[in-house]
């Protein structure tokens, strides 16, 4: 059981005395690649140790899955809508927002700093409306030679939340 991860140790949760995660421990590994748990001395393989790491690690694998997942639909709303934006000189946020708008018949749609802020909260499971965020600059080490001459910056996607998604704190 993996309590954090950092690049060079887990913590580990013994499963065979389920001790409590402030109770984890960075295991110490033997000679024959087992360690013992500190609180049941329960022995451990060190492969358990390896299991963790790679569950940590297919977890950060989704969440950029995720991100390619939604940044691919914005691109796909995004390619649909830009006529219509062109023909009524609208930038293409503020026509993805009118799409949102006429969609849902919600008035408003702000990011959840901004719900936030005015006192209000999420519901729990509203999924967020994509939009295109502010263009964020890349570092040099993330730009290649051959996409240096088209732009050193990207448009993240951005989440908005509507007034059905929130109640009053």
């Amino acid at each position: 059981m993996l309590k954090s991860n950092n690049s060079s140790s887990v913590a580990f949760i013994c499963p065979n005395c389920s001790s409590s995660p402030v109770d984890s421990f960075y295991p110490v590994i033997n000679k024959n690649n087992t360690f013992n748990c500190p609180f049941c001395d329960h022995v451990h393989q060190s492969s358990a140790i390896q299991q963790t790491k790679v569950n940590a690690t297919n977890t950060k694998i989704n969440r950029k899955t995720k991100a390619i997942e939604a940044r691919n639909e914005l691109k796909e709303l995004s390619k649909a809508i830009k006529p219509i934006a062109k023909q009524l000189n609208l930038k293409l946020n503020d026509a993805i927002l009118n799409y949102y708008k006429e969609d849902t018949q919600a008035k408003s749609f702000h990011t959840f700093g901004e719900w936030k802020k005015e006192g209000y909260k999420i519901n729990k499971g509203s999924k967020g409306f994509k939009i295109w965020g502010k263009p964020v600059a890349l570092k040099k080490s993330e730009i290649k030679e051959e996409d240096n001459k088209k732009s050193s910056s990207f448009f993240p996607v951005a989440y908005l939340y509507n007034e059905t998604q929130v109640t009053k704190r």
